[in-house]
């Protein structure tokens, strides 16, 4: 019986080290691929580093790899399979839980924090957009709404005002309207002569003067890399008077207080935390003549609140697998003596890591740039800037066809 309990263990150890990479050191080559615009490098390393459980990252992670390599139709059918199963994904498995207890959290399906899944329609409609389908990015727009609707979000002003554009493109004032409304608070460049124009082309009482029969070009730049997660171990001594019910709260107190050396040690308790890593683009803005971008879109700011807003339910769920890995090699030095004990504890070290997933190739923030334009061809062009204002960089845009009354959008990924 003894015999077999360490053969199981044994095989548990050897199974589970083989695979014991984070997401983010899994997919370590892919940014880099994205910065040479080797899209299809990228994409290969998205493939092989994929687990069950990562699914929804997986079609997220190759969506936009397409996207950025013009291939928009392709990118639109993978959002749309994310959506899909995010929308399935929404109640997580109570047996998936269970198991992450005796693993790690990377075992459970990943489920998108609201931030992530409000850029979803972003690329959706970018992809429509450069596809000439300015009605089906007009669903989308409505999609996103309801979104935010459903979810009770009022700070997306960007998205807010994004939806507002892609409505007037189709002539849907109202819905536009509404939209620009909830996007005022925001610092969207622009957004009160929206309102100014979504009012008088209503014939709402208001007097405001004519806006013109010009176009409007927007350019947006997604600048850098969104915050990724790195997995933080911490190695806590567990002594042979230990009392196994009070595990958790005994490596807590150890972590704050240190702990005593002259105790007889049973074992080394690994705990694992995730972290965030922040990296400050350098390419913040573009300039055109005179004009210069802004940002409309903080999704560094926005994976930094949803990650310290997650934290304490991240540490109860460390604490819990602290307590289970415990009882565990308490179980399999009982049933097993030492040698099973120390295979345990190997299995216990192996698999604790943090849950290291997120969105790798979101961008850092997104600021915009808008013109109106006169109607026919123009070419831009573009200067982009450092932090501190400097022209680290030139890009023409040329052949934008300029229309009465109509956005044209356009968006470049820097890093």
């Amino acid at each position: 019986m003894i015999k077999r309990l360490t053969s199981v263990i044994l095989l548990l150890v050897l199974v589970l080290v083989s695979g014991c990479s984070t997401y983010t050191e899994r997919n370590a080559a892919l940014r880099g691929h994205l910065v040479n615009a080797k899209y299809e490098l990228a994409l290969d390393v998205v493939s092989e580093a994929e687990t069950p459980a990562d699914k929804l990252l997986n079609l997220l992670e190759r969506a936009t790899i397409l996207h950025y390599a013009d291939n928009y139709s392709e990118s639109n059918i993978l959002f749309e399979q994310a959506e899909q199963l995010a929308a399935d994904l929404h109640t997580k498995s109570i047996s998936q839980n269970i198991a992450a207890l005796a693993t790690n959290d990377e075992t459970v399906d990943y489920t998108s924090p609201l931030f992530e899944m409000s850029l979803i329609p972003y690329y959706r409609a970018l992809n429509y957009h450069y596809l000439g389908f300015n009605d089906e990015a007009a669903v989308e727009a409505r999609k996103a709404l309801e979104f935010l609707r459903d979810n009770e979000i009022e700070s997306y002003h960007f998205l807010n005002w994004f939806c507002g554009a892609l409505l007037e493109n189709v002539g849907d004032l109202n819905d536009a309207h509404i939209a620009w409304k909830n996007a005022i608070d925001g610092s969207i460049p622009g957004i009160g002569f929206d309102l100014q124009r979504s009012v008088e082309l209503l014939g709402f009482d208001e007097e405001y003067e004519p806006s013109g029969n010009g176009g409007k070009v927007v350019l947006f730049l997604e600048s850098g890399f969104a915050p990724h997660k790195v997995s933080l171990e911490m190695n806590i001594p567990i002594y042979e008077d230990d009392d196994p019910e009070r595990i958790a709260f005994l490596a807590g107190n150890r972590v704050v207080h240190g702990w005593q050396t002259e105790r007889k040690l049973d074992y080394w308790l690994t705990v694992a935390l995730p972290d965030q890593v922040v990296v400050e683009p350098s390419v913040t803005a573009v300039k055109v003549a005179l004009r210069q971008s802004s940002v409309v879109e903080n999704i560094a700011v926005k994976s930094i609140k949803a990650f310290d807003d997650g934290m304490t339910k991240t540490a109860v769920r460390a604490a819990g697998r602290a307590l289970v890995k415990a009882k565990m090699h308490g179980k399999a030095k009982d049933s097993g003596g030492e040698v099973a004990a120390f295979l345990m504890n190997v299995f216990n070290v192996a698999t604790e890591r943090a849950d290291t997933r997120s969105w790798l190739t979101l961008p850092h923030s997104i600021s915009m740039l808008r013109l109106d334009l006169e109607p026919g061809i123009h070419t831009l062009e573009v200067k982009l800037l450092d932090i501190d204002g400097r022209v680290v960089g030139t890009e023409t845009i040329s052949d934008i066809n300029v229309e009465p009354g109509k956005w044209r959008f356009f968006s470049r990924r820097v890093f």
